[in-house]
């Protein structure tokens, strides 16, 4: 049993558990310096069988029910204090994380179909997941090929500035090999420490028009043990293609907006793009990560994961604490409000 109490101690428990002993200690103190004090004044004023007609005191019972009551809220507020103070600091966690984020910069990430262009919609959740998560990181673009643009680095600047600017004008090819790209963010964690937890976050609509083999790719990454995070960006009923270029626009004619041009198949109908959201959850499945819609939720579940925290996500204190102060809360109300003080 001593062992177990020292454990408790040492552990995790020890401040919130200490912290409710000297809350409790301090108050059943002080409580019963006041119930002493009463009984003292009460003999003074009157005779006790008389102060018992005309003022109905609290009975003994009463009395130290309601003492018992105070010392268990002031224990329970004390343990959440501690419980929330006692919370180790986040840490750097730089030397061991390495992220690599493989950006979707094909025509078909110009589809409105979000609410806003697909390419705006990845930009905002790379750089919010680039900002909440640890460790060095590197930029990888693709289209019709995959491209290397910021090696991992500790330069959180640099790495927002290239999450910021990719567009489909930056890479000359066309097309979307999804393949290529992984394999280039494969090669720059190959590079990287060789102890340090590695992954992949790949922001895409799932299309790949460029015919590669994804078996080998996903076998190379799970043998590697770096998991593929993917993120869906766009909607399964989709959009048509804008078509970007020299000449794409018309030339307004005065009081009409520009017509907007759309790209054309072989066989002259428009081309639509849809989220091929089962494609992305193959290669998270293949790879031991994980698919995520492209929104906030998503997001901030996998800057968890990547973070080394895969915990069911919680807001403020915690569930521990709120469950304290919620205790704390009801047993100094009843003992404040419900029982009759005299």
């Amino acid at each position: 049993m001593s062992g177990l109490w020292s454990d408790l101690v040492a552990g995790s428990l020890g401040g919130p558990l200490l912290a409710a002993l000297i809350g409790a200690g301090v108050v059943l103190a002080l409580r019963a310096i006041e119930i002493v004090r009463a009984r003292r004044d009460q003999s003074r004023l009157a005779d006790s069988a008389i102060l018992q007609r005309v003022a109905h005191p609290q009975g003994r019972a009463m009395t130290w029910t309601r003492a018992l009551l105070l010392v268990a809220g002031a224990a329970a507020l004390a343990a959440a204090i501690g419980l929330a103070s006692g919370r180790a600091p986040e840490t750097d966690e730089t030397s061991d994380r390495e992220t690599v984020f493989v950006l979707d910069a094909s025509n078909s990430m110009l589809v409105n179909d979000v609410g806003e262009p697909r390419l705006s919609l990845e930009r905002r959740l790379a750089t919010g997941l680039a900002t909440s998560i640890p460790g060095r990181q590197g930029v990888v673009y693709f289209a019709g090929r995959g491209y290397v643009l910021a090696p991992l680095t500790n330069d959180a600047s640099a790495i927002l500035m290239y999450v910021e600017s990719v567009e489909p004008s930056v890479v000359g090819r066309g097309g979307s090999a999804v393949v290529s790209g992984l394999r280039q963010a494969l090669s720059v964690l190959e590079g990287g420490a060789e102890n340090a937890m590695k992954s992949i976050v790949l922001f895409s609509d799932g299309e790949a028009t460029v015919d590669e083999p994804t078996e080998e790719l996903l076998d190379r990454a799970a043998r590697l043990e770096v998991p593929i995070y993917t993120v869906g960006i766009g909607s399964a009923s989709g959009g048509p293609v804008p078509y970007e270029g020299e000449g794409a626009r018309p030339p307004r004619r005065a009081g009409q907006e520009p017509e907007v041009l759309y790209r054309r198949d072989e066989e002259g109908r428009i081309v639509v793009s849809h989220l091929e959201e089962s494609n992305l959850r193959e290669i998270a499945r293949a790879t031991g990560g994980l698919f995520v819609p492209g929104d906030r939720v998503g997001i901030q579940r996998l800057a968890q994961i990547i973070a080394g925290d895969d915990r069911t996500l919680q807001s403020g204190p915690g569930a521990g604490t709120n469950a304290l102060l919620i205790l704390a809360f009801v047993l100094l109300w009843t003992e404040g409000f419900l029982l009759r003080r005299g």
